[in-house]
């Protein structure tokens, strides 16, 4: 950790009137002003509060670095895998799309036409893409999850069918 991480002057570099600590993963923005405790005592606080955080942001960093956490948002869904319907040259779709993008970019992107014969066999292969790419290996509790996530999707699947295909 650099001496100054997550310490900046507050209102700019040029004329501060204070030290601003903010630790945005943990949602953290404190001020420490020059008035009332002085340059010296304000950088110092700010350090030490600074410090303070250091060990609940270690623990948050490594919960993102988990597999579970990599693939699940907090809704049950997968992170990188969504429903669209569209509208081609008056045929209508549904498709699944995985998707992973990184620093703006698109890393991967991979869509299968859904249909009710075949639902199953583009979840498992979209979902096996999305393992694989982030290098992870489902275990128990991952797979438990999975199930609960599968009767997620065939639950949206099937509001579209019925709402989007059917005239």
């Amino acid at each position: 950790m650099r001496n100054s991480e997550y310490l900046y002057l507050h209102p700019n570099q040029e004329n501060p009137t204070s030290v601003r600590l903010q630790i945005r993963p943990l949602g953290i923005q404190q001020y420490f002003p020059f008035k009332t405790f002085g340059k010296r005592k304000a950088w110092q606080l700010a350090k030490e509060t600074r410090d303070l955080y250091m060990d609940k942001l270690r623990i948050v960093n490594m919960r993102h670095e988990l597999g579970f956490n990599k693939l699940f948002s907090k809704d049950g869904h997968l992170i990188n895998l969504k429903m669209h319907k569209r509208n081609k040259k008056g045929k209508r779709y549904i498709i699944m799309l995985a998707q992973v993008s990184e620093h703006a970019k698109i890393t991967f992107r991979k869509e299968k036409n859904l249909t009710p014969d075949h639902f199953d066999e583009a979840f498992e292969v979209l979902t096996q893409m999305i393992f694989d790419y982030h290098g992870i290996t489902p275990d128990h509790e991952i797979k438990r999850q999975m199930k609960k996530t599968r009767m997620i999707y065939v639950r949206e699947f099937n509001e579209y069918w019925e709402n989007f295909m059917v005239i």
